[in-house]
């Protein structure tokens, strides 16, 4: 066991946190001590550090029904979100936690998880008050190439926006990436020396995921001809994750004699919740609601495909979707929409698991060509050992390794 003090900071309640995270928080029994800190209340715990965010003055005007005032005077007084109401109160107890731990002769090793990315924020100021701990700053995202964060920042505080992300860049022990690509980002347009980016990509686990979860909803298709299509989370996050573009896709597959069903697990906005009829008959769109992780995974690995999607856009090639390994799990092949030249790309072709459909160019022809091709084309072949590569077994020894090494 390590003589270390590990404390990963989230930015999610405890029942809410991200699998990348929980994988890393079941490496627990390696140190001395790890610590979730999340934004929860109620009891802790020994293993879960939970803090209560400072109340914010401007509720009182949601209260008033004013929530588009709220929301602008939000984000001209918190940089870079009002999640620093979360990081204030967190500064006090982790350093009583840090001095106490320091003071035992524990090493101490800090993981931030960004998004939420005013973790950053906390990270700077624990490693300046501490030296000699070691920060790990995991770029689930990366801050300043995502357009729809960066157009949530105020102009007047843009600059600043750059300033902190290249002061956590240079002050951070490690910086994580989920993939290549952005581990190359980091190196190139932002001169992070290659020895402090790591990229680790997200995992999946537990070989019976889905013979363990006994779902009640059953797909069926409407024709034995139709091609059911599965699609887990939010598929409405424009600019990155944009619905619409992708209903059009398939009502260009429709028109052109092609029956898609496309099932949902996950967000919808109110403008097809309120009217599904006429996104189902036109879309085929099936919508199953939101579920835990593992029922919503059982629901949609009943259908012929699994569906990622990724716009032609610069922080697209940078982007691992967590769902990703999840889908390799499931052995169905992935359509994934995403630029050829991408992280995306390189792991559908690296592992044979599915069809690269071209964010540049157009999608419903593509989809169409893919799947009128079906019965005189032969599916990709899967190879299992470069899938292998992303299960928990292969990925937990890289995050232990990052967590350990000495720190020049």
């Amino acid at each position: 066991m390590s003589k270390k003090s590990v404390y990963i900071i989230a930015s999610q309640q405890r029942h809410e946190v991200n699998e990348r995270v929980n994988r890393v928080f079941t490496l627990k029994d390696h140190f001395s001590k790890m610590v979730l800190v999340c934004p929860t209340k109620g009891q802790a715990g020994k293993e879960c550090l939970n803090i209560s965010p400072y109340t914010n003055p401007t509720g009182i005007l949601r209260l008033l029904g004013l929530n588009k005032l709220k929301k602008f005077i939000d984000q001209q007084i918190f940089f870079p979100s009002t999640s620093i109401l979360y990081v204030a109160a967190a500064k006090k107890k982790l350093c009583n936690q840090i001095q106490r731990d320091l003071a035992q002769g524990l090493e101490v090793c800090l993981i931030t998880c960004a998004p939420n990315h005013a973790l950053c924020l906390l990270g700077l100021y624990l490693k300046k008050q501490f030296p000699a701990i070691k920060w790990i700053m995991d770029w689930q995202d990366l801050w300043s190439l995502d357009k729809n964060y960066a157009s949530r920042t105020p102009r007047w505080q843009q600059k600043k926006l750059l300033r902190t992300e290249s002061e956590v860049f240079t002050r951070a022990d490690i910086n994580i990436t989920t993939n290549q690509y952005a581990k190359k980002v980091l190196e190139t347009q932002f001169n992070v020396p290659p020895n402090k980016v790591i990229a680790i990509t997200h995992p999946f686990h537990n070989e019976d995921l889905l013979k363990d979860c006994d779902t009640k909803i059953k797909i069926t298709k409407a024709t034995p001809q139709t091609i059911t299509i599965g699609f887990l989370g939010n598929l409405f996050k424009a600019p990155k994750v944009p619905g619409e573009k992708v209903l059009e896709a398939i009502e260009h597959c429709k028109i052109n004699g092609v029956n898609i069903e496309l099932h949902i697990c996950g967000g919808l906005p109110e403008s097809i919740t309120d009217n599904p009829e006429i996104y189902q008959q036109k879309y085929g769109l099936q919508f199953h609601g939101s579920f835990d992780h593992t029922t919503s995974l059982s629901i949609i690995a009943q259908c012929d495909f699994m569906l990622l999607v990724l716009e032609d856009l610069p922080v697209s090639k940078t982007i691992v979707h967590a769902k990703l390994p999840h889908y390799l799990l499931t052995g169905k092949p992935i359509l994934a929409i995403a630029p050829s030249q991408s992280a995306i790309a390189d792991i559908i072709q690296e592992t044979g698991s599915g069809y690269l459909i071209k964010a540049e160019e157009h999608w419903g022809e593509q989809l169409q060509n893919i799947l009128q091709q079906l019965n005189n084309t032969p599916p990709p072949e899967r190879d299992e050992a470069a899938i292998q590569n992303y299960s928990w077994d292969h990925i937990k020894v890289q995050w232990l390794d990052a967590i350990d090494r000495e720190y020049s």
